[in-house]
């Protein structure tokens, strides 16, 4: 199973996420401390994830986390991931502690796209989430159909 590379802008978060991340899914998991993308007020996600995917200094797996809200269509998403790359935006996310748990929830989701799984019904970290309370509610960890399905 390859390393999901986590690209964090402080060492406390990336630390955190790699954490959850490692935990939910038993992956091995790096840590890559700098700032992506400068914090406007929103991007296009498919920009975005274009952007981090011509860099070089991003070894994949990536699981990249940016300062950037993200927009699909004009929709807020706390993240998206497309082949080997993954992005999840801290900008409405909160502050402080708030702020690390909803990072660490998106950034489980979106390693579980990494690792090749769909969304999930159940109550999973795969499950889609639209709200910060979806965010908050959303368990840390797979359900045990998802957690099968990683190889």
């Amino acid at each position: 199973m390859p390393k999901i590379r986590v690209h964090a802008p402080t060492r406390e978060l990336g630390l955190a996420v790699r954490s959850a991340v490692s935990r939910a899914w038993d992956v091995p998991c790096s840590l890559f401390v700098a700032q992506i993308l400068p914090r406007p007020e929103a991007v296009d996600a498919l920009r975005a994830l274009s952007h981090v995917a011509s860099s070089h200094q991003i070894v994949t797996p990536a699981l990249v986390l940016i300062g950037a809200g993200l927009t699909i269509w004009g929709e807020r998403v706390f993240g998206i991931c497309k082949e080997d790359r993954a992005l999840v935006s801290l900008a409405w996310l909160g502050t402080g502690r708030d702020l690390i748990r909803r990072a660490c929830s998106v950034a489980v989701h979106e390693a579980g796209h990494l690792l090749g799984l769909g969304h999930c019904k159940e109550r999973c970290a795969m499950r889609p989430a639209s709200s910060l309370k979806d965010l908050d509610e959303r368990p840390l960890k797979p359900c045990k159909g998802c957690r099968s399905q990683i190889k």
